[in-house]
């Protein structure tokens, strides 16, 4: 093999690693939206449950192992303040996504015509050998 078409086969590889890491990176950013609209619906069903108990009744909250009291109106700002910041969070993810996947397609672009420049040098080569 020929060192330009040994340098040409690098510059597949690494360009297919590129491609590969980026597409790794968009999957934790989808796994993450997904942990993040999880975490936010669950904090709402909790408002929702909270709003209908009644102002007199103790509510507590658990950390850990051990349940503390607190007032409801308290636990109430807690996941609301919860809620916000998952949907920043999903926002966050939401602009990632779209930077990978422009990222993603254009490594993806990049391999494909770097694959294709290789092996029509490979065939060129293997002709001219063959010729020989």
């Amino acid at each position: 093999m020929s060192a330009e078409l040994q340098e040409r086969q690098k510059q597949v590889r690494e360009a297919e690693a590129k491609v590969m890491g980026i597409k790794q990176n968009l999957s934790q950013v989808y796994q993450k939206a997904d942990a993040c609209n999880s975490t936010g619906r669950k904090a709402q069903l909790m408002e929702q449950e909270l709003k209908i108990v009644p102002e007199d009744r103790k509510v507590y909250k658990a950390i850990g192992k051990t349940f503390i009291e607190r007032p409801c109106a308290d636990l109430v700002k807690e996941v609301q303040d919860k809620q916000q910041v998952m949907i920043s969070e999903v926002e966050k993810c939401i602009a990632s996504q779209k930077t990978l996947s422009k990222a993603h397609e254009e490594a993806e672009a990049d391999f494909k015509r770097l694959f294709n420049q290789f092996v029509s040098e490979a065939k060129l080569l293997q002709a001219s050998q063959q010729k020989k």
